[in-house]
């Protein structure tokens, strides 16, 4: 279900401290590197109606707060302070309740500085005080008929970037600059006023209505907002509808920062949504990128990763993380060699083994969550496509515990891409295919198009290496043309062309005595480039750049085309008519 409502004139002020007026786009100034955060009062915001189309907020200074030396106390009286007004409320789900579905709540005000003197970088974190619930910043939980909610879903409220449902139903970032998440050190460093006891390494930025280039927020009279905050929550749906969250309330502490910093939420971990994330950051000039957990590094200046995001217990013993399990909705692959990582671009870990053309690949394919969970429960199946590859196309994959594996094979080199899907989700891979060596085993037959008679049962793509060893039972014979790239034939053993034409493309080395490669009528084409060659040939045209390195004896008549050479740097050439 998808809400939006808005509420005009819901204005709310709370009191800030003393500051000096300053003309309207004055930068205060700049504060020495490191500098933490700057208190400016504690707030209480009251989220009710979630899942209706009634949802709404509002915003205060709590009287105790402001007894034990919060805003209004600790900090001088100043004009009418921050004005926070509601303008819409979004809300949707995803996922099955009782399967990891949660609730997406969104509610965006505009922000008017009416303290009298400029405000940098105002961000909102979430902070616990001695009313919370214990380890989170929320103070309330009920459900729709007033009751509590179960206190236990606190710790489980996490934050997200804005995000809203598109016409096909799936999740879209809707902007950035929503997110700010800090390192505990800097949250640490975090003044705490009245009765805070924590504050939590996350929380929100107050962005510009106007301008992109500068977050500062001027003085500014009674009908002029000049910024816009964005408070995005996930919040698991419970057993039943009865017990789901209908309103919760939850404590903040408003910051001035003298750092430019600018966070990639998770949800944003798209194309569209990274662009988006990147270009803020250089509109604004960040000091520090944030990435999150599954975000792929750029490295820019600033830029960090905080695999560990704590949204509730204490520091040190975090009891929930903003990678919090959700549902299903996210179908990965895996090529040998990787595996997967809490915390890495895409959540991934280690580097894709390069495979052979033909080569059978075993692809893992997971459910996960968006945050990089498994999700150990799903059962689907799994179908790939691939546009040019029939090894690719059509293999199927159940999943059982939330994993399955599918024998992929791909027909040419390079990037190799395909997709797969299951009855919701789909997802893209590639592999990347490079030249191998390609053993001959000669145990059925001397076919050479025999793939029974290589090692791993795949025939040579016209880069791979050949190798043909000794003692072999049958010795390979070319039945058609073909290209290799490149060759060697143990001592003992024959590569017999008959009359047909072989290109190589790289070095061909036969063994010093008893070994060779022979032909009646056809030709093996030396067609490398800064290549190697010895032992005994057939007929040969040679059309690429060799040099000698070892014996080398070449039936006649042998042919060297324009721009094909042959250096014999001191080792012996041989004219042999054989």
């Amino acid at each position: 279900m998808r809400v939006r409502s808005l509420l005009a004139g819901a204005t709310l002020a709370a009191l800030l401290g003393a500051c000096t007026d300053l003309p309207t786009e004055q930068q205060t100034p700049p504060a020495p590197p490191g500098t933490p955060p700057r208190p400016l009062g504690v707030y209480e915001f009251a989220i009710t109606g979630l899942g209706t189309a009634g949802m709404q907020s509002s915003v205060s200074a709590p009287e105790p707060a402001a007894q034990a030396g919060g805003p209004s106390r600790a900090l001088s009286s100043l004009g009418a302070g921050i004005v926070f007004e509601q303008m819409s409320s979004s809300s949707f789900t995803e996922g099955t309740r009782g399967q990891g579905g949660q609730r997406y709540v969104s509610f965006t005000y505009r922000v008017r500085n009416g303290t009298g003197a400029p405000i940098n970088n105002l961000t909102i974190l979430m902070v616990s005080r001695a009313g919370t619930i214990a380890g989170t910043p929320v103070s309330q939980l009920r459900r729709f008929d007033g009751t509590a909610a179960n206190p236990a879903i606190a710790s489980r409220i996490v934050p997200t970037g804005a995000v809203a449902l598109d016409r096909g139903g799936a999740m879209e970032a809707l902007y950035p600059d929503v997110l700010q998440v800090l390192t505990e050190a800097e949250a640490a460093a975090v003044p705490r006023p009245g009765d805070v006891t924590d504050v939590f390494p996350y929380g929100y930025v107050v962005r510009r209505t106007d301008v992109f280039h500068t977050r500062l927020l001027p003085p500014a009279g009674p009908n002029q907002y000049d910024g816009l905050l964005t408070l995005s929550f996930r919040l698991p749906l419970q057993p039943t509808v009865q017990e789901d969250v209908f309103s919760f309330f939850f404590q903040v502490l408003a910051v001035d920062d003298s750092e430019v910093r600018v966070t990639q939420s998770i949800e944003e971990q798209t194309t569209v949504g990274y662009s988006r994330f990147s270009g803020q950051a250089l509109q604004l000039g960040a000091t520090t990128r944030t990435l999150l957990p599954g975000a792929q590094p750029w490295g820019y200046a600033g830029e960090r990763r905080i695999c560990s995001v704590r949204t509730a217990g204490p520091a040190g013993q975090p009891a929930t993380l903003i990678t919090a399990p959700g549902a299903y909705t996210r179908l990965a692959a895996y090529m040998p060699g990787e595996a997967p990582d809490p915390c890495l671009g895409d959540f991934k870990a280690g580097t894709a083994a390069k495979v052979g053309v033909g080569d059978p690949v075993l692809v893992t394919f997971r459910a996960m969550d968006r945050y990089g969970n498994p999700v150990q429960g799903a059962v689907d199946t799994v179908t790939t496509a691939s546009a040019t590859d029939p090894g690719a196309h059509g293999v199927k994959a159940a999943l059982q515990n939330g994993s399955g594996t599918a024998a992929l094979s791909f027909g040419d080199y390079g990037v190799r891409p395909f997709s797969f899907s299951g009855r919701r989700l789909r997802g893209d891979g590639f592999a990347q295919a490079v030249p191998v060596t390609r053993t001959w085993t000669g145990s059925v037959s001397s076919s050479w198009a025999g793939k029974a008679n290589w090692a791993g049962g795949v025939t040579p793509f016209t880069r791979d290496t050949v190798v043909v060893p000794a003692g072999v039972t049958f010795m390979p014979i070319l039945s058609a043309p073909d290209t290799i790239g490149g060759l060697a034939v143990a001592e003992g053993s024959y590569l017999l062309l008959y009359a047909q034409n072989l290109w190589v493309l790289g070095d061909v080395f036969t063994g010093p005595g008893n070994s060779a490669v022979t032909s009646t009528t056809g030709r093996l084409y030396l067609a490398g480039w800064n290549a190697n060659v010895s032992g005994r040939l057939p007929l040969v045209t040679l059309t690429g750049n060799y040099t000698q390195s070892g014996h080398l004896a070449l039936r006649t008549p042998a042919e060297i085309t324009d721009g094909g050479s042959l250096e014999s740097v001191g080792w012996l050439t041989e004219f042999q008519d054989y």
